[in-house]
């Protein structure tokens, strides 16, 4: 009985280990974000997140340990996607607001803070650029 009892036990724990290392996984970079002023990418990218520009946006935006204002995108420190915390403070209203956004390898995220609230506006797939541009 005891015999089983072990077997059983150890079956469960490969299980819960192997749980732990896909919930881990899922997330992307936490910390390292750049600023990255690249005005292109590719599909092998990091994730980005640009803050759209708007009349009178007084919003900050941070990231993975990044900060940016409106017109400025932050790449994450590892080509891979997952989710990342996302944080913004809108200043007109005096609001904080924290989101988890889903962001992707090879893809640019724009986002706002409208109200304090993150926003995704749109997501933009990287294309391969052509060499020398």
């Amino acid at each position: 009985m005891t015999g089983a009892r072990t077997g059983h036990a150890g079956g469960i724990c490969h299980i819960l280990a192997v749980l732990a290392l896909v919930t881990l996984g899922a997330c992307a970079g936490q910390a390292g974000w750049q600023r990255d002023s690249r005005r292109a990418c590719t599909p092998e990218d990091p994730p980005r997140l640009c803050l759209l520009a708007g009349p009178d946006a007084q919003q900050v935006v941070q990231v993975g340990g990044a900060t940016i204002v409106p017109g400025e995108c932050a790449a994450g420190p590892r080509a891979r996607g997952g989710r990342i915390e996302v944080r913004v403070r809108d200043g007109r209203s005096d609001r904080d607001s924290v989101r988890g956004l889903r962001v992707r390898r090879g893809e640019t995220a724009m986002i706002s803070g409208v109200d304090g609230d993150v926003v995704v506006h749109e997501r933009r797939r990287c294309e391969v650029t052509p060499e020398g541009a």
